[in-house]
């Protein structure tokens, strides 16, 4: 683990930022970018379940 310099935005701010990195120097997902990647899966798992003929609400609801 280490740090880089990355670009990108911080609450609002884009510039040039220290970043978390692994061995190999790529960058590790933010909190934000981690969260909007988990928001992402759960749709497609969602909509995947919808073609399956599953209620996504009722999975999550323990129905």
């Amino acid at each position: 683990m280490g740090l880089t310099l990355g670009d990108g935005e911080f609450e609002g701010m884009r510039m040039t930022w220290l970043r978390w990195c692994d061995r190999e120097g790529n960058l590790l997902p933010t909190g934000a970018e981690r969260a909007a990647q988990a928001e992402t899966k759960a749709a497609r798992l969602a909509a995947r379940l919808q073609e399956l003929g599953v209620d996504p609400e009722e999975v999550e609801n323990g129905v």
